[in-house]
């Protein structure tokens, strides 16, 4: 997630983490310990991954400006990150 902020950063794309931990305090200590910079919300009742439907993590999800779901991206790793990449440039990044 901090390669494609990188990548995008001059692009109108944000990413945006969200922590589901039950304590939030633990993945607050993870993200520290990882040292991430991009944006991360605390959904530990999973109120936002109920809204979404989402059936479990990690999900990625491509939301435009208007709030518009695009897809939901398979789990990004070191094997599938040009795909997302494209996908990215595809449908959001005109």
């Amino acid at each position: 997630m901090e390669s494609l902020q990188s990548e995008f950063s001059e692009k109108a794309f944000i990413v945006i983490g969200v922590n589901v931990d039950s304590f939030p305090k633990d993945g607050r200590k993870l993200i520290n310990d990882l040292g991430l910079t991009h944006l991360i919300a605390s959904d530990s009742g999973w109120t936002l991954a109920k809204k979404m439907r989402l059936e479990g993590i990690p999900a990625s999800l491509l939301i435009d400006k208007n709030g518009k779901i695009h897809t939901n991206l398979p789990k990004l790793n070191e094997n599938n990150y040009d795909k997302i990449v494209s996908r990215i440039g595809m449908e959001l990044i005109q």
